[in-house]
């Protein structure tokens, strides 16, 4: 993906963001639910019934998808973050 995308973009748009997310740093897995009344979108595999508890539902598609990227750009920053930090030598004395 080489263009800018937000809350305004098409669902078209944000979907193939998900697939170039998916296909960069999950193996090529999310993971879509339809239901009666929401929708559900992750990031990876859904693996039982209590992930799928805990995803938030969401009426609109393009809603899940972004709520999805915006866990999933916390996610990255909090692992940007960490990984700057090398755990200090031990002092030779």
């Amino acid at each position: 993906m080489d263009r800018f995308i937000d809350e305004n973009s098409s669902l078209e748009d944000w979907l193939e963001m998900a697939d170039y997310i998916a296909k960069t740093h999950f193996s090529g897995h999310f993971t879509l639910l339809s239901f009666t009344y929401s929708y559900k979108f992750t990031f990876g595999t859904v693996l039982d019934r209590d992930d799928i508890n805990d995803l938030e539902g969401y009426k609109d598609l393009k809603d899940a998808i972004i709520n999805a990227y915006q866990e999933f750009l916390q996610y990255e920053n909090n692992v940007i973050k960490f990984s700057k930090f090398k755990k200090p030598e031990p002092k030779q004395l």
